[in-house]
C-alpha cells in the first residue's frame, strides 16, 4: 500500500550522491504537460455481463458499476457512463448508437458521442435489451418488467405474473420472445403478448435464434432447448458444466459460455469442449460471424474466437492493486493480492510465473533488472527476466519494503522490520506495532511509519522512536530530501518534517490517507479513502477532482504530469492525454 518504494524523485534538490543509493530513479520522456490535466479511470475493476457489436470494429461491453468499454479496431477504450449503478445488457446498431440497460430501471442512449440516461418508467432492473431489425427497442427485466420504447419514450407492458424477466429476442417486429424464471415465456405476434407453455419449470436464462423456426432457451439446470416453429424440445441435457450464455450462428453452429471459462461448440453432430485458457467465469457472448466471436466476464476478460483457438483480448484484472511503482513513464508495475501487472506505456497487462502465487502488498525496486515484490512469508526478486523467490527470515506477514540497493532492503511487517546488507538479514524491531511503510534516503537515514501512529527512525545501527504528534494510525511516508519528509494517515492527518521539526499540515480533508509521493518538494500527493487526491504545490494541500469514490491504497508517478493512482475497485491515471 505504499509510497514507500516511490524514491525516484529523492534525489531532486539533495546531494546527488546520497539519493542515488535509494535509486527509484526516474527515466525516459513522460507525457507531454498540457493544460488540461485530469484524473481519469485507466482500469476499473468490475465483471462484464453485456457484450454487443456491428462489426469487429465497433464492439461494446458493459458491466458492473457502470463499466463500458468500446473497442475500435485497434484498441479498448474505457467509456464515461456517468453513472454507477450494474450494467446488464448492451445492444449496438448499425447506424453507431448503442443502448445499455441496468439496475434500478436504468436506461443509457449512446447516438456516436457520449452516454445520456434515458427516462425510465420503472425501478426495477432491467437485464436484457433488443433491437429489432426495423429499430424497435424493447426491455426486460424483473417481475415480469417489459418495455417498449416510442421514439425515445418508453411505456411499460402490464402482466399479471411477477416472475423476472431475463432475456429477450425476436426474429421480427411481430415475432418477439421474452423469458425468464420458472419456464416463464411470453410471445409477442405484434398485436399482443401472451404466455407459453413449453413445459419448462427451471428458470431460463438466455434466449437466441437465427430464424422464427430455429429458436433456442439455456435453462439453468444446463440444457439446451430448440423451437423448430411447432414445438420446443430438449437440444442437449445433462451437462456437467455450468453455462451463462448462449450464441447461435446456424443450427450447426452453436456456443456454449459459462463458469470457469468454459466453452462449448456444437457443429451439427456433437457438442465438444474448447480450451479458453481462462479461469474467469464468461457472462456473456456476441458474434460478427461463425468465425469472428467474443467473449465477456469475470475480472473484465475479452476473449477472441478466430475459428482456430480462442485468445485473450483485454483483461481488467490489473485494476484491482495495493501498490504502484516504475522506473519510468513506460515502464510501471502495480501490485495487489495475487498479482504483478506491468505498463508498457500503451496498455496494462497481468505478469504470471511459475514462482509466484501468493498475496502481494508492495513493490520497490533501482531499476527493471533489481525490483523487489513482499507479500504473506514471501519475497520475490526480479531481475529483468525471472521472478525468483529468496530467503527472508519474516515468518509473518510483509507489508512494505524499501529498496535502496542489492544490499540494502528494509521491508516491514507484521510486528516487524528486517534490513538485508546483502549477507544476512537483521532484525530492527519485534512488537505489536505493524510497519505499514518504510522509506530512507540511504541504509543509515530510513524511516517506517505503523498502523499504531509512530513513526521509527534508523541510523545505521538503531532503531529510535520519534516523538511526533499523533492521530493514532500511519501508513504513508515518502520525502523529496532529508529536510523535506512527508507522513499520511488516520483523519487526514500529513505530517512534515523540515529537517529540524514535525508538524501537522492542514490537509482540508477527514478522509484516512494511505499513501504520499511526490516529484518534488512543491509537487507532492497523497490519496485516500472516497477517492480523495490532494495536492501540495509548496504552499498549501488542494482537493482534486479525482472523479471517484473508490479507495485509492498507492501513488506514484514519472512525473507531477504523469501520475498512478491504485486501488481495489480500479486504477487511475493523471496526465494530459
Amino acid at each position: 500500500m505504499s509510497s514507500k518504494t516511490k524514491l525516484q524523485f529523492l534525489l531532486l534538490f539533495t546531494a546527488i550522491l546520497i539519493f542515488s543509493l535509494q535509486s527509484c530513479s526516474n527515466s525516459g520522456v513522460g507525457p507531454e504537460e498540457g493544460d488540461s490535466l485530469s484524473w481519469k479511470p485507466y482500469l476499473m475493476h468490475t465483471t462484464f455481463r453485456g457484450i454487443s457489436g456491428t462489426s469487429t470494429d465497433n464492439i461494446f461491453v458493459v458491466g458492473d458499476a457502470g463499466a463500458i468499454m468500446h473497442y475500435n479496431g485497434d484498441k479498448w477504450m474505457n467509456m464515461e457512463s456517468e453513472t454507477s449503478k450494474g450494467l446488464n445488457c448492451i445492444i449496438a446498431d448499425e447506424d453507431g448508437s448503442a443502448y445499455a440497460v441496468g439496475d434500478s430501471g436504468l436506461i443509457l442512449r449512446y447516438l456516436g458521442n457520449e452516454w445520456l440516461k434515458d427516462n425510465s418508467v420503472t425501478y426495477e432492473d432491467l437485464n436484457a435489451v433488443w433491437l429489432s431489425p426495423n429499430g424497435k427497442l424493447w426491455a426486460v427485466g424483473d417481475k415480469c418488467t417489459v418495455l417498449e420504447d416510442q421514439s425515445g419514450l418508453w411505456s411499460q407492458i402490464e402482466f399479471e405474473t411477477s416472475y423476472d424477466l431475463n432475456d429477450i429476442w425476436g426474429s421480427s417486429d411481430s415475432n418477439i420472445y421474452a423469458v425468464g424464471d420458472s419456464g416463464l415465456i411470453i410471445h409477442f405476434d405484434g398485436t399482443s403478448w401472451r404466455e407459453i407453455d413449453a413445459g419448462i419449470s427451471s428458470s431460463i436464462n438466455r434466449i437466441h435464434g437465427v430464424a422464427a423456426n430455429d429458436v433456442y432457451l439455456l435453462i439453468d439446470d444446463d440444457a439446451l432447448y430448440r423451437y423448430d416453429g411447432e414445438s420446443w424440445s430438449v437440444m442437449a441435457a445433462d451437462f456437467e458444466e455450468h453455462f451463462h450464455d448462449l450464441w447461435v450462428a446456424s443450427s450447426d453452429d452453436i456456443f456454449l459460455v459459462g463458469h470457469g471459462g468454459v466453452a462449448f461448440h456444437y457443429n451439427g453432430l456433437f457438442w465438444s469442449e474448447m480450451k479458453t485458457d481462462s479461469f474467469a467465469p464468461i457472462y456473456a457472448i456476441w458474434g460478427n460471424s461463425p468465425s469472428v466471436i467474443y467473449t465477456a466476464g469475470w475480472e473484465g476478460v475479452i476473449l477472441r474466437y478466430n475459428r482456430i483457438s480462442w485468445e485473450e483480448v483485454f483483461n481488467m484484472s490489473p485494476a484491482s492493486a495495493k501498490a504502484v511503482w516504475g522506473t519510468s513513464w513506460d515502464n510501471v508495475y502495480s501490485v495487489g493480492w495475487n498479482k504483478i501487472s506491468h505498463f508498457n506505456g500503451y496498455k496494462w497487462k497481468r505478469i504470471t510465473d511459475p514462482t509466484f502465487g501468493f498475496s502481494v502488498n508492495d513493490i520497490c525496486g533501482t531499476s527493471d533488472g533489481l525490483i523487489y515484490v513482499v507479500g504473506i512469508l514471501s519475497v520475490l526478486r526480479y531481475d529483468g527476466s525471472f521472478w525468483q523467490a529468496i530467503n527472508h527470515e519474516a515468518l509473518a506477514q510483509n507489508y512494505c519494503i524499501w529498496v535502496g540497493s542489492e544490499k540494502d532492503l528494509f521491508i516491514g511487517g507484521w510486528g516487524t522490520l528486517f534490513h538485508y546488507d546483502g549477507n544476512a538479514w537483521k532484525l530492527l524491531y519485534e512488537g505489536y506495532e505493524s510497519i505499514l511503510d518504510v522509506w530512507g534516503i540511504s541504509s543509515e537515514n530510513v524511516f517506517a511509519v505503523t498502523r499504531e501512529g509512530r513513526i521509527f527512525h534508523y541510523n545505521g545501527s538503531e532503531l529510535s522512536e520519534l516523538q511526533v504528534e499523533s492521530p493514532g494510525s500511519f501508513s504513508g511516508i515518502w520525502g523529496s530530501s532529508p529536510d523535506d519528509i512527508y507522513v499520511v494517515g488516520k483523519s487526514g492527518s500529513i505530517l512534515h518534517f523540515d529537517g529540524a521539526e514535525w508538524r501537522n499540515m492542514d490537509s482540508g480533508t477527514n478522509d484516512f490517507l494511505y499513501a504520499v509521493w511526490g516529484a518534488s518538494n512543491n509537487d507532492v500527493f497523497a490519496v485516500g479513502d472516497n477517492g480523495v487526491i490532494l495536492h501540495y504545490d509548496g504552499s498549501k494541500w488542494i482537493k482534486m477532482n479525482s472523479n471517484a469514490s473508490v479507495r485509492f491504497f498507492d501513488v506514484w508517478g514519472s512525473s507531477g504530469s504523469d501520475v498512478w493512482a491504485v486501488g481495489p475497485e480500479g486504477i487511475y491515471h493523471y496526465s494530459s492525454d
